[in-house]
């Protein structure tokens, strides 16, 4: 689990990779949760990319599945960006 900071270091969310499955799954699940005063900024796309980076270069897992409720049009924009 990571904390999700702006340059001066307030806390605006947190983003995690978990139940990692290794072997033929090989793989991971993302979470993310971004402030509602903060939301709509870049900030939680920014963070997908850069724990999918250091996933992809340190645990190489063949797929990252994440999920959102229907109706959370913003958290997925930031899983299509």
């Amino acid at each position: 689990m990571y904390l999700i900071k702006n340059h001066t270091g307030m806390i605006l969310g947190r983003i995690n990779l978990l139940s990692i499955v290794r072997g033929s799954f090989n793989k991971g699940e993302l979470g993310y949760r971004i402030g509602e005063e903060h939301q709509g900024k870049g900030d939680a796309t920014s963070a997908v990319k850069l724990i999918l980076d250091k996933a992809v270069n340190n645990h190489k897992p063949h797929r990252i599945e994440a999920g959102t409720s229907p109706y959370n049009i913003g958290s997925q924009i930031v899983l299509i960006q």
